[in-house]
């Protein structure tokens, strides 16, 4: 009887783990700028409207949150996608065929 240890995960070929990187490092770049700025005008948003308590300030407030989600919004969606694709490229999904080799 024979010990068979479990065959080791997939790795991916250094150019597949180069793309992986760029593009882990691409979306966090973009998560992190983008983000942080729509969050800086948000930010700044809601304490320009606490300290004006007329009905423009609400509208300004919606026309800016609408905006900066839109222009901020988009690229940080972008960006997290990015990152969540270099992510997998990085650590792949174990299918079952792959699972079933194991056991083999």
């Amino acid at each position: 009887m024979t010990s068979t240890q479990p065959a080791p995960p997939p790795q991916p070929r250094p150019e597949g783990r180069f793309g992986g990187w760029l593009l882990v490092v691409i979306g966090a770049l973009m998560v992190v700028l983008c983000g942080g700025c729509t969050l800086t005008f948000w930010g700044v948003g809601v304490v320009g409207l606490m300290q004006d308590h007329s009905g423009a300030a609400w509208g300004a407030m919606v026309g800016l949150f609408l905006m900066t989600s839109l222009i901020g919004g988009l690229p940080t969606a972008g960006g997290a996608i990015l990152l969540w694709a270099g992510w997998r490229v990085l650590h792949p999904i174990k299918t079952p065929r792959t699972v079933a080799k194991d056991f083999e």
